[in-house]
């Protein structure tokens, strides 16, 4: 039971590395993995790459064509916006497999740690984390299949036609080219959006576990000074010494006082290892060892950054371009019932893409100001000698460095930005 319950919040990982192998985007590079495997991953790459740059290059074409019809210019570009993001992903994740690789490891093996806690605190907070990762990755699952199947059967066309307009060098209106372009699009967009939704779901997972490491580490540098005297006090001292410095950084007092009610309730808790056994008595090694772990994260959100940044304002140039295009086509086509489901349903699919990485990037700057209050709320002044002044402070400087999810140079991903793109 203990087994099956700590791998819980790995499900949603599990389904994306395994749909990611099938579709040839995660390497198979065990040495135990069978020859099958392998040529089966390879030749789903070839075959799943090779399609997207068909239906890319016929779609650029037909634009090129009809570049004097603005109806067509605005469809043509909307599909080629979503397709210039998948094909940009897919390169990172071949540019980047071994890092992606070590971001797995880095991010998810601290939570098997904790998820082994009998902290009921740390329990409850995996547990929902996992419920909403679940029912986001059903979410996007479910739009995924509604957007195929509006593109290529809901789509109207006259007979003949292909769902997607494309200029191809064959008469696509005979036996058999006309299935085979058929089959060509049919497959080639069904690839990319289980492609791009399994990235995604991958890449928003790290930022989802590293928030909740976030989360409880703000909680474990509060209970750093976990003495008798310290955790009967009068929080009110604390709260009145500190309050330029939450005005300053927080909206209110319900941060602090959010922070104080967990701290009385549960009990320290650390996914790092330690093999000194009395850090559980002193505040110094209770304190070193938040430092480390929050060190640690910090290193693993720049690397999130390195890996994933290109691709995020790549992201937001074409989220912007598809919601801008699939508005301007929605007014022209409002009045064809199938064509305003098509751009309902296109248009959710942008919509709720950015919202997902903009609300992780806005939670890590919330975690950032969440940090500060609780180093100042460690019960510091307790212990004021040589050794804990240096490492309060070298803390502290620390937590000045933003926790910010970039796109890129240009954008820092968070609500603001979300509202500024609507």
């Amino acid at each position: 039971m203990e087994k099956t319950e700590a791998k819980k919040h790995f499900s949603v990982y599990t389904m994306a590395i395994i749909g990611l192998r099938f579709c040839g985007i995660w390497y198979v590079d065990d040495p135990c993995t069978s020859i099958y495997t392998k040529l089966l991953n390879f030749f789903s790459s070839l075959i799943g790459t090779l399609m997207l740059l068909i239906l890319t290059g016929t779609i650029a074409a037909d634009l090129v064509f009809h570049s004097n019809d603005l109806l067509i210019v605005t469809d043509d570009g909307c599909y080629l916006a979503g397709l210039s993001v998948i094909l940009f992903k897919i390169a990172n994740f071949h540019n980047h497999h071994q890092v992606i690789r070590k971001l797995t490891a880095a991010v998810h093996k601290p939570i098997d740690i904790l998820r082994r806690s009998s902290d009921k605190e740390v329990l409850s907070i995996i547990d929902s984390n996992t419920f909403y990762e679940n029912m986001g990755f059903c979410f996007f699952i479910s739009i995924s299949g509604i957007l195929w199947i509006a593109l290529i059967f809901i789509v109207p066309k006259n007979p003949g036609e292909l769902p997607l307009r494309a200029a191809h060098p064959f008469d696509t209106t005979t036996y058999p080219m006309h299935q085979l372009a058929f089959i060509i699009q049919m497959y080639a967009v069904a690839y990319g959006l289980v492609t791009i939704t399994l990235m995604d779901a991958l890449a928003l997972g790290f930022l989802r576990w590293i928030n909740v490491q976030l989360i409880i580490l703000t909680f474990d540098y509060q209970k750093c000074n976990l003495t008798p005297n310290y955790s009967h006090r009068n929080d009110s001292n604390s709260c009145l010494s500190s309050s330029k410095l939450v005005k300053n950084h927080t909206e209110s007092w319900d941060l602090m006082n959010t922070i104080s009610n967990s701290v009385r309730t549960s009990k320290f808790t650390s996914c790092i290892k330690n093999k000194d056994e009395n850090v559980e008595n002193t505040f110094t090694l209770r304190f070193k060892r938040c430092v480390t772990n929050h060190r640690r994260l910090i290193a693993i959100i720049n690397d999130v950054n390195d890996v994933f940044g290109t691709s995020l304002l790549m992201q937001v140039f074409a989220s912007i371009t598809m919601i801008c295009l699939t508005g301007f086509q929605a007014v022209l086509g409002a009045k064809e019932k199938s064509n305003l489901i098509k751009f309902v349903v296109y248009l959710s699919a942008a919509l709720s893409q950015l919202f997902y990485w903009c609300w992780y990037g806005n939670e890590l700057i919330y975690q950032k100001h969440s940090l500060m209050v609780a180093q100042w709320m460690t019960g510091w002044e307790d212990q004021l000698n040589p050794t804990s002044k240096i490492l309060i402070i070298m803390s502290m400087m620390r937590t000045l460095q933003p926790l910010q999810l970039k796109a890129g140079a240009f954008f820092i991903l968070s609500m603001d930005s979300f509202i500024t793109v609507i």
